[in-house]
Order: C-alpha cells, then sequence, then structure tokens
C-alpha cells in the first residue's frame, strides 16, 4: 500500500483494535515542546526533471557542503537536509492511529525538494514505546498497516547508522517507500539480540522515512541513508 495515501480504513477499524495499536505505539503520549509555523508546498507540485537527470540529481543533493540543520523540539533530534529543501514543521505529536505515514498529516517533520524535481518526500520523528515491547512486535505491527505482505520484519531489514554512525538502527524496505528504526535500548541489547530485546521503561523509537508524495517514481537508499546518518537523537542544534 502507497504510505502516502490516507488510510481509510482505520476510521471502520473497531475501538478495541484502535485502543491496541494506541498501547502497542505509545498513542499520543509523550511528545516534545512546542511546534512551529507549517510551510504548506503546492498541492499539486510539478516535477520536471528527466529520469535521465535524476542520479546527476542526487549526487548533488548528497553534497554535504549544501546541508543545513533542522532542530526538532518537538521529537528532541537534529537532522541534517540539503539547503534547497523545504521543511514542514509538525503540528502535533505522531499518532500510529490518525497519522498513518501521511506525509500532510502534521505528525512528522517534512522535508521536500524543490517543486520542479523529483517527486520525493523524507520525514522524521519519534514515539515512545509500550515497556517490555520487543522492536520485533513494534516493527511488524507498523509494516502490518502499509506492507501487503509481511511476515518476516528482520529478514526484509538491514543494518541502519544514525549519530553519524556512531548509533545503530535498522533500515526497512517495501516497494513504496523505506523507513529506518533507531530504538534508544539498540545498544544495550545482547549482540544479535535485539529484536527480541523488550523496551526498557523509558524506550523511544526515532524513524526517518522516504516516500512519495504524490505516487511518484522515485525514492532513494542513498538520500535516506545519509539523512539517517545526519540524524543526531538526543542533540538540541
Amino acid at each position: 500500500m502507497n504510505p502516502v495515501l490516507r488510510l481509510t480504513a482505520v476510521a471502520a477499524v473497531a475501538a478495541v483494535a484502535v485502543v491496541g495499536s494506541l498501547y502497542l505505539f505509545g498513542g499520543s503520549a509523550g511528545g516534545g515542546v512546542g511546534s512551529g509555523p507549517t510551510i504548506t508546498p503546492s498541492a499539486s507540485p510539478t516535477r520536471s526533471v528527466d529520469p535521465s537527470q535524476t542520479a546527476e540529481l542526487i549526487d548533488r543533493w548528497l553534497d554535504a557542503s549544501t546541508w543545513t540543520t533542522y532542530v526538532s523540539e518537538r521529537y528532541q533530534f537534529t537532522i541534517g537536509h540539503p539547503g534547497t529543501w523545504t521543511v514542514i514543521e509538525s503540528a502535533h505529536v505522531w499518532d500510529q492511529a490518525t497519522d498513518s505515514i501521511d506525509w500532510d498529516s502534521g505528525g512528522m517533520e517534512v522535508f521536500l525538494p524543490p517543486d520542479d524535481t523529483i517527486s520525493i518526500y523524507l520525514a522524521a520523528w519519534s514515539v515512545d514505546v509500550d515497556p517490555a515491547t520487543t522492536l520485533a512486535e513494534w516493527v511488524q505491527a507498523f509494516c502490518d498497516h502499509y506492507v501487503p505482505s509481511c511476515t518476516d520484519v528482520e529478514g526484509m531489514s538491514e543494518p541502519a547508522l544514525a549519530n553519524g554512525g556512531d548509533r545503530a538502527g535498522t533500515l526497512f524496505a517495501w516497494d513504496d517507500g523505506m523507513a529506518a528504526f533507531f530504538p534508544t535500548w539498540y545498544d544495550e541489547a545482547a549482540p544479535g539480540s535485539i529484536w527480541e530485546q523488550p523496551a526498557p521503561s523509558d524506550g523511544r523509537i526515532y524513524i526517518v522515512e522516504s516516500g512519495r508524495p504524490d505516487s511518484g517514481p522515485y525514492h532513494s537508499r542513498e538520500l535516506i541513508e545519509a539523512f539517517s546518518a545526519s540524524l543526531c537523537i538526543g542533540c538540541e542544534g
């Protein structure tokens, strides 16, 4: 399922299922302080870049000398992004049951390239995790919302890095996008056991996600890896 389409089925889910989802994902609890003004992009952005120019464009965006740093007070991190990209600041604490990875829902910090380039967005946010929930359970529940067949989350994942390579996490990819998850207890888990290690009482997962706001034809592993590497958890700018 395209992660940027609103999941209308959420409204039809029985109340007990919604409560269960909120329990697993930490609901709307936790979060941050304050929020900035929302920058609203064009409702129908024009994407005019020839596909043959995509690689050159990505290489230009990956030039670290062109990046600037965004500070998320709500989610307690900083993250880099190309200086020409638009930032859409979060308007409220992200909630699994209502935000559903919709890039314009207001629950994420969203980064968009110029309107005349490729159709892609990068987003970042964080969530509280219910104590005793394992990473495997959390990612499975996340996956079940967006991927038609999600039977082996560990097998569908690979290593990811944040904090300039000092913090480990996992990158999960599906047909229409990809997301990197960085649980705060990752480094505390015994070797090879992060998937089954229960979250501590203050457990939190930081997420960097790549998707396509208008069902565009492209998303970039290089960009999500670069955004993830620039993510600094707990940094204040």
